[in-house]
Parts: C-alpha cells; structure tokens; sequence
C-alpha cells in the first residue's frame, strides 16, 4: 500500500475483515484434512495517515466471492512447543467476483503453504523447522492482497505472516518464501528457552529466476517461554541487522 503513496514511509492501517465459509472436508487417520468451499469476504481497509479533504483514505471496502480448497496434515505431539511430528498445510484461493469498490477487479489466484518438523534430542533440546511459501497468478491492483510479513501474532489471518525483527506488515509484495529454525531447551517441565532465526525473501515472483537466496532478510529473537494452563506465557527480544530495529514480544494465553 506504501507504494501508492511514495512520500509516506509507514501509515497508521485500519483493517477490517468479515468472511463467511460454505465448505466440505473430510479427514483420513485423524492427520489429514481435505476440504473445498465456497466463502464471502469483506475486507475494509483504510487510513488517517492519508486524508482526502480531511477524510480518511479508503484503500478498500469490497465483498469478494471465492472459491477454496486446502488440504492439511498435522502430527505434532503438543499444539504448542511441539517436540516431534510434521506438519503441512496448503491452501488454494480463487478471487472469482467482487463488488469492486476501486472498479479494477479482476479474477485472480492464491495460494499459500506452510510445511515444518519438529525432533527433539536428548529429551530437552527441540529442534523446529517451518517453511512458508505464498504467491499469486495474475496479480490484482489492489495491493490488499499483497502477502505481508512482520510482527508476532500467531493467528494472522488472510495474507498476513509473522516474522521476528520486523514490525506488523513491515514487509510486502506479491509472493513470498520464509524459513524460520527455533532451537528450543526444556529447563524445567513447562519451562522453555529459545533462540529463534528467520529469513525470508519477497518479490513480484520469488520463483521466476529460481535465485531464492537473492536479498533474504533476516531476524532473530531470543526468548523465555513457559507452558501454563492458561497457554503460553512467552517473552521474547526480537531484531534484525537489516533495519537496526528491535523489539521486546509479550504474549500471555492462548492465540485466538
């Protein structure tokens, strides 16, 4: 959205989304789910930073009508602080027709992946692993439906992906790749410490020259985490040496 506007840096979002899902699925052995659908969204986003005679900037506030598909596997031990098992999920998105607030719609399609492992060593020492992946054919003008990276949330919805050392949607383009490798030691039961480092590269296609480790971006974080009955109690300190920045993370509970 920033590169609409080339004399901002960085604006205050408002980000509303409404979805509403019509879908089948089906699971084998209680691992896999595979499911498709159909699904009404609208999606408002807007700022204040940008004024159009002191009015905010409406950027877009349209209904969409898609169609889904996914498919979903997951054999991790624990919902969090896993020690073993695999996991996948990938989904397909088809943007088929929309009320097309900017009058520039045109079908296109998504997707996005994520696969990761997890294996523990010597009982206390938990190797994680998760791979992140996301493009779009056909690109839309919108650039609301950019892929976005940064901040910490776990539970992002739509295109929005975290990523340690950058604040919230501080990265963006139309397709992304993302690793991020936790190493994580038991102390006590309950009790975790980890050190986390994530790279990650965005560009209009990040497959078109197959060069996936051309301009990575990275952060780091090094965290204290503890497993209590009201879910995870986490701090965290988070940077990266691409923007000098930093950040203290805070979570307390279980994401929703």
């Amino acid at each position: 959205m920033v590169s609409q506007y080339p004399t901002v840096s960085s604006i205050n979002l408002k980000y509303t989304d409404i979805t509403n899902q019509l879908f089948v699925q089906t699971t084998f052995d209680r691992k896999f789910a595979l499911g498709i659908g159909l699904e009404q969204k609208h999606i408002k986003a807007s700022t204040e930073t940008i004024t159009n005679n002191n009015n905010e900037t409406i950027i877009d506030n349209s209904n969409y009508y898609n169609a889904f598909g996914y498919l979903k596997l997951d054999t991790y031990d624990k919902k969090y602080f896993a020690s073993k098992g695999y996991f996948a999920d990938l989904n397909l998105k088809w943007y088929l027709r929309s009320s097309d607030y900017n009058n520039d719609f045109n079908p296109f399609l998504q997707a996005k992946g994520t696969l990761g492992f997890a294996t523990t060593f010597a009982d206390k020492v938990t190797f994680q692993m998760t791979n992140e992946a996301g493009f779009t054919l056909d690109s839309p003008a919108s650039d609301v439906f950019d892929f976005y990276l940064g901040g910490y949330n776990q539970n992002y919805i739509n295109t929005f992906v975290s990523m340690y050392g950058y604040d919230f949607a501080e990265l963006s383009n139309n397709s992304f790749l993302k690793t991020e490798l936790n190493f994580r030691y038991r102390f006590a039961e309950n009790h975790y410490a980890s050190i986390i480092a994530n790279y990650a590269r965005l560009d209009g296609n990040v497959f078109k020259d197959i060069d996936v480790f051309k301009d990575i971006l990275s952060g780091y974080a090094l965290g204290y985490s503890y497993n209590s009955i009201l879910g995870p109690i986490e701090l965290k300190y988070s940077w990266s040496p691409d923007n000098r920045q930093s950040y203290w993370l805070f979570n307390l509970g279980f994401w929703f």
